[in-house]
C-alpha cells in the first residue's frame, strides 16, 4: 500500500526536518536531532498505521483510527486539485437545459467512505452562496464512530453560523448533509430502508431534568424539522480511496465480488440521463457522475470499473500527480 498518501509523505517530511536541523548544528546536534525525528515518525506511525494493510479494509481499524484522529485526508498533497475537479463536476451537472426559470438547481451528492475528510465541509462552502446550484450531501460510512464525529463537528459548525442560517443555530435545509452509517456494497439497502427497519426520530427534550446536550438537541431538531428526503438517485458520487481500501486485503477470496456489489449498487443510483424527472425534479443536462480519486493507475482501475453492465455513457481520467489519478465516469 505504498502507495497511500499517509505513507507517501513520511520520508518528505522526514527530509524536510532533516534538512532544516543541517542547517545550522554541527554533526552531534544533526544525529540527535535525526533520532528526534525518526523517533517522532515511528510513533505516529505506530498510532495510526496499521502494521498489516490489510486492515484498511476493515471497520474495526478505522473505527479505531477515528476515536483518535480528527481529521485526516489521504490525498493531502494533490487535495485543492482534487477539489476543483469536484466541483467543477457539479457544476456541469448542474445547468439546467429545460429552459424554465429556476433558482437554483438542486444537485445530489453522495460521498462514499467519507471518513473524517473535510470534503463535505469544503464543497458546501464552496456552494452555499451560488446563485444557480443548491447542493444537497449524503456523507456515508461504515463506521458509526467517524459518522457520530462528523455529524458533530458538522452540527457544532451550523451553531457557531457557519451555515447558510446564519447565527440561528437551527439547520436550515440548505446547509443539510445528511450522515449515514452504511456499506458501500449495500447501499440501496442502507440509504432507503424498508419502513419496518427505519428507526424513528429521536424526541426533542423538553424537560431540564431530560435535556439533550447542544449538539444532540440541534440534531433532533435537524431530522424533525430541516431533513430532506433522501433522493432515489445522484447526480454525483464521489469515490475518494474508498475503493482502494477495499482493495488492501488481498487475501479477500470475496474482493472482486465486494466491487462488483459496489459498482452495480452505484450505477444503480445514479440517475440516468434518459431519466423522467420525478415531482418537482428539474431535468439536468446528461447523466449522473461517478467520481474515483485513487492511486492505481487506470489499466488496473478499469479493470473493474469499466463494463457495459454499469451503463457509462463516457469514461476518462486525468492525472493530478505523479501518482495519483482523477476518474470521471457518466451515465449514459
Amino acid at each position: 500500500m505504498e502507495g497511500k498518501e499517509g505513507v507517501a509523505n513520511r520520508k518528505p517530511l522526514s527530509c524536510c526536518l532533516v534538512h532544516l536541523a543541517t542547517r545550522d548544528v554541527n554533526k552531534h546536534q544533526f544525529i540527535e536531532i535525526d533520532k528526534k525525528v525518526a523517533s517522532f515518525l515511528t510513533l505516529i506511525q505506530s498510532i495510526m498505521e496499521p502494521e498489516d494493510v490489510s486492515e484498511y479494509s476493515k471497520e474495526a481499524y478505522w473505527s479505531a483510527r477515528y476515536a483518535k484522529e480528527p481529521v485526516f485526508d489521504w490525498f493531502n498533497s494533490v487535495y485543492p486539485a482534487c477539489l476543483e475537479e469536484i466541483v467543477r463536476e457539479i457544476n456541469e451537472a448542474a445547468p439546467d437545459f429545460t429552459g424554465a426559470p429556476v433558482s437554483r438547481t438542486e444537485v445530489h451528492v453522495l460521498h462514499l467512505g467519507t471518513g473524517n475528510s473535510n470534503l463535505p465541509f469544503d464543497l458546501h462552502d464552496r456552494f452555499v452562496a451560488s446563485p444557480s446550484v443548491r447542493l444537497r450531501q449524503t456523507a456515508m460510512d461504515y463506521s458509526p464512530v467517524v459518522i457520530a464525529n462528523m455529524k458533530e463537528k458538522w452540527l457544532q459548525r451550523c451553531e457557531r453560523g457557519g451555515g447558510e442560517e446564519r447565527g440561528t443555530g437551527i439547520l436550515g435545509e440548505a446547509d443539510f448533509i445528511d450522515w449515514q452509517v452504511g456499506d458501500i456494497r449495500f447501499l440501496r439497502r442502507d440509504l432507503h430502508p424498508h419502513p419496518s427497519e427505519q428507526k424513528k426520530a429521536p424526541a426533542i427534550a423538553t424537560a431540564a431534568s431530560d435535556a439533550a446536550p447542544p449538539a444532540v438537541a440541534i440534531a433532533d431538531a435537524a431530522a424533525a424539522v430541516a431533513s430532506p428526503p433522501r433522493p432515489l438517485r445522484y447526480d454525483v458520487i464521489v469515490d475518494k480511496g474508498t475503493m482502494d481500501a477495499l482493495q488492501a486485503d488481498k487475501t479477500n477470496d470475496q474482493l472482486d465480488e465486494d466491487i462488483e456489489a459496489m459498482m452495480a449498487e452505484v450505477a444503480s443510483l445514479l440517475r440516468p440521463s434518459h431519466a423522467a424527472p420525478q415531482e418537482g425534479e428539474v431535468v439536468l443536462g446528461g447523466g449522473g457522475r461517478f467520481l474515483q480519486v485513487t492511486w492505481e493507475t487506470p489499466y488496473f482501475r478499469y479493470h473493474y470499473t469499466k463494463r457495459p453492465e454499469y451503463g457509462w455513457g463516457a469514461v476518462s481520467h486525468k492525472a493530478l500527480s505523479d501518482m495519483y489519478y482523477f476518474f470521471t465516469y457518466r451515465k449514459a
